[in-house]
């Protein structure tokens, strides 16, 4: 079939659930094979949970389908994934069924993640070293203040602790940070 040539998950379920197609993502993502799912249901594979499955079911029922939902699913190895999960109904046959896709954002997650704990550990250590960070806007030719992000700053003295850097001051919030000297 052509949707096995897809980089996401598909599947396509009865619409009481019960899954009649998959393709070669879904059985990468969640461990299963297409003989193993087919005509189960993602609460008797233990991919869903009954409450998660009812809450799906709530919007799907409310909106007609379902886009873009962040969810988490099980694998068949017990690891819990974070999906972006779409639903559509969809007509085949005189037959109606439901086409869900499945994206694996698991790691995009844990980068994020990893990223923001980044990001507060230097704040804080610039917060400790008494120090600041700032952006200089090419465009406009403004910087912006490292504490606040205010671009009401000035250059307090162009003699900084190094020959390449000055001092700046920010009216707004009024501290002073370190600046690289523009060439």
């Amino acid at each position: 079939m052509i949707h096995d040539r897809a980089s996401f998950a598909i599947s396509l379920t009865h619409v009481d659930g019960r899954i009649v197609s998959v393709n070669d993502a879904f059985e990468e993502l969640f461990g299963f094979s297409r003989d193993e799912v087919r005509g189960k249901t993602r609460v008797e594979l233990g991919i869903s949970t009954p409450e998660r499955n009812t809450a799906l079911v709530k919007e799907l029922e409310r909106d007609g389908r379902v886009r873009h939902l962040e969810v988490r699913r099980r694998t068949k190895s017990g690891v819990e994934r974070d999906i972006l999960l779409s639903i559509d109904p969809v007509n085949i046959g005189n037959q109606d069924y439901l086409l869900t896709t499945a994206i694996d954002i698991t790691e995009r997650r844990r980068a994020e993640a990893a990223l923001q704990t980044s990001e507060h550990t230097l704040r804080l250590s610039l917060q400790a070293a008494r120090m600041g960070s700032w952006r200089y806007e090419l465009t406009t030719g403004v910087f912006r203040c490292p504490y606040c992000g205010s671009t009401d700053t000035r250059l307090e003295n162009i003699f900084g602790p190094t020959p390449c850097r000055s001092l700046r001051y920010c009216a707004s919030c009024r501290q002073p940070f370190e600046q690289f000297k523009t060439i």
